[in-house]
């Protein structure tokens, strides 16, 4: 028997979380339990929560970020499937009446992933996979590379609904790492069984509050955004071999993010730590552009390097309407 285990991660949110706890009761067929972790919240979460009837069930932890909240609701949810969602987006009516009917034509799947719609803060929405170049047929198809749909950063987590035991056997998300839900697409992309749904069965809501807000969090934490892809992208390439088809694409990847975390290092006037960026990057492509681009970056300095910065944030809020 198929069960579906909703799992929403929640910290000092206690406004918002109640939309999406109802999202996920006005189904046309409701989840079999809906975990809300309150990961050491202040507010009156509990109290919002617990006006909530069954299968509503709060879950509190100590705060330790949303990896840890999210492996919390893993670890306490009795469902067969685990859906995510966060506290601050929305399921559509369909979504888990479309999980199961996706679940029953493809029983061998692990990972069902969905097409989500973004809405940005501006009210304008678009399709993940229009964004990403990508598209498949409503109602789910097996595909042949799931690597290669993660790899584009086609999902969020509240876009992938997993088999709970894939989700243990591959060790849930990983704490302290930015990008979380890229990183364990790739790890599930790399030896699961995907359908891909090209519905958008989830709305993904940017707001300017910081909750989703991506040109802001490469604009104050550039450090941490590269520093996390580079941990992504060396395990990735380490685990994929020079044979695997997607090889080259993670190794020039990895390269790039070695170089932007170099410049980086040069805008918060840490030149030691850039060298050491910029020889790593070098080490993996020696290259007469990457030579090029790296005597850019030390000659020119912190004008052209915040040149080239403002252009990547320009690109990021047009992209996001």
């Amino acid at each position: 028997m198929t069960t579906i285990s909703v799992v929403i991660p929640t910290y000092n949110r206690a406004a918002l979380v109640s939309d999406a706890i109802r999202s996920a009761l006005k189904q046309t067929s409701v989840p079999d339990e809906i975990v809300v972790v309150d990961d050491g919240g202040k507010d009156n979460t509990a109290e919002v929560v617990g006006a909530f009837p069954a299968p509503v069930r709060y879950v509190r932890r100590e705060n330790g970020g949303l990896s840890r909240a999210r492996n919390t609701g893993i670890e306490a949810a009795t469902g067969s499937w685990v859906a995510f969602l966060d506290d601050d987006d929305a399921y559509e009516p369909e979504k888990i009446a479309s999980t199961r009917e996706v679940i029953a034509r493809f029983p061998h799947a692990q990972v069902i992933a969905t097409d989500a719609t973004l809405v940005s803060p501006s009210g304008r929405t678009q399709g993940m996979f229009e964004v990403r170049g990508r598209s498949a047929a409503p109602g789910g198809e097996e595909t042949s590379d799931p690597f290669g749909w993660a790899l584009a950063s086609c999902f969020f987590a509240q876009s992938m609904v997993v088999r709970r035991d894939v989700l243990a056997e591959v060790g849930g998300f990983t704490p302290d790492l930015f990008y979380e839900d890229f990183d364990i697409g790739t790890r599930l992309a790399l030896q699961h069984r995907w359908v891909i749904d090209g519905r958008r069965l989830v709305r993904v809501i940017r707001r300017e509050d910081g909750g989703a807000n991506l040109s802001a969090e490469w604009s104050q934490k550039p450090l941490r955004s590269y520093g996390a892809l580079i941990v992504i992208y060396e395990r990735l390439v380490s685990r994929l071999g020079v044979g695997h088809p997607h090889y080259a694409v993670c190794q020039r990847r990895l390269k790039d993010y070695t170089f932007e975390l170099g410049c980086a290092h040069l805008l918060n006037g840490d030149s030691r730590s850039a060298g050491a960026a910029f020889e790593r990057s070098l080490a993996l492509d020696r290259s007469l552009r990457n030579r090029a681009r790296i005597g850019a970056a030390r000659l020119l300095g912190n004008p052209w390097l915040k040149r080239r910065r403002k252009r990547q944030l320009a690109r990021m809020a047009q992209a996001r309407g």
